[in-house]
């Protein structure tokens, strides 16, 4: 009995360790506008274009961990439902599963 209210958690631990990734680079966001007050504090164009060029790419993986976890959410939703099947199953054994 000990061991089955052990491993119960709110959440697995993939998931929580996609939200501490989506945290730190949110966080990481952040510093990129302090650096930017810096480069341009010291007029480095090359520096001020190359924080930027970053901070897209890392607010493009934000969005991409956020569209992750959102599935990921989605998928766990569907197991505390009891629907196991698609997160088990492919499509094809899906299918078969409902005939």
């Amino acid at each position: 009995m000990e061991n089955s209210t052990q491993n119960q958690t709110p959440i697995s631990n993939l998931l929580y360790d996609w939200v501490t990734i989506l945290h730190s680079k949110a966080e990481g966001l952040q510093a990129y506008d302090k650096y930017l007050r810096d480069a341009q504090a010291e007029n480095s164009e090359d520096c001020i274009q190359l924080l930027n060029q970053l901070k897209q790419m890392d607010m493009k993986a934000v969005q991409d961990v956020k569209e992750h976890l959102a599935m990921m959410l989605e998928d766990e939703d569907m197991e505390l439902d009891g629907d196991t099947t698609s997160t088990t199953m492919g499509d094809s054994q899906q299918q078969d599963a409902m005939l």
